[in-house]
């Protein structure tokens, strides 16, 4: 999927991503900025910023002297995240829809690059975070947040089994994009960290767990990545895939989803 097309399909997720924020990307992304510890006066880019709770999070932690810029395609999403951060009175983040593998520092460079959940869908994604990487000044913290290893795959698997049927080159997926497999382990994140130019590395896991309802369960797919597998369907046939899916949870005893998440976060000398 390209860019342009992973874009519309999180613009087009902005109703449910937003039901499903409280619940998931919000706690999750606040735990990120909690450890990468933006200060007050620090500039900060938010790379795959969606709805911008990480790039919240850290406007209100740099304060009027600093400065956010919050980056992504999905410009529903980011019209979420103005009006979130309007309505917290947080007015130093600058939403951005623009494709951040083009992104330029600005002559100063950043104190904070963070990524939400984002990392793994840039295409090259080392050779593009060693960039960003590259665009911190000197102790300037790199910080990630990226699903555990086994996180959401009883679910993954369910729901690309069911959409399989339809979509056969999706059968047989548990998760993100491929990339995701060489940082979700503590040591595989702590090498890529290095790998990309960390001087100092450390990692640190969040537990998440969401109980499930049918109304939840189909949010979670529609509010996320998930909902890109759906391109193409008619109306019937995603009606279909939501009736199957939701049939096979019950079957299979899933009652709620394993949201466990690493931060990794490091440093440049």
């Amino acid at each position: 999927m390209g860019a342009k097309e992973l874009g519309d399909v999180f613009t087009a997720a902005r109703t449910e991503f937003a039901r499903i924020a409280p619940l998931v990307w919000n706690p999750l992304s606040e735990a990120m900025v909690e450890e990468a510890g933006p200060k007050q006066g620090d500039r900060v880019l938010d790379v795959c910023c969606g709805a911008g709770a990480s790039a919240i999070a850290a406007g209100a932690r740099v304060g009027v002297e600093g400065r956010v810029d919050a980056v992504d395609l999905a410009e529903g999403l980011l019209e979420e995240g103005r009006e979130a951060a309007a309505r917290q009175g947080v007015g130093n983040v600058r939403f951005v829809r623009a494709d951040v593998t083009e992104w330029e520092a600005p002559d100063a460079g950043y104190d904070v690059v963070q990524s939400a959940f984002g990392v793994f869908f840039l295409p090259e994604m080392d050779e593009q975070c060693t960039r960003l990487f590259g665009m911190l000044r000197a102790g300037g913290r790199f910080a990630v947040a990226v699903w555990r290893k086994g996180a959401i795959e009883d679910f993954a698997r369910s729901y690309y089994e069911v959409i399989g049927r339809f979509r056969p080159e999706q059968a047989g997926r548990t998760g993100p994009p491929g990339p995701i497999e060489q940082i979700n382990t503590e040591a595989g994140l702590e090498d890529w960290l290095r790998d990309i130019g960390a001087d100092e590395m450390r990692v640190t896991e969040v537990e998440r767990r969401l109980r499930l309802d049918p109304g939840v369960a189909w949010d979670v797919v529609l509010g996320s990545g998930f909902r890109g597998a759906l391109s193409g369907l008619r109306a019937d046939e995603i009606e279909a895939v939501r009736a199957e899916f939701l049939g096979v949870l019950r079957q299979r005893g899933i009652e709620s989803v394993d949201f466990g998440t690493l931060v990794g976060v490091g440093l440049r000398r």
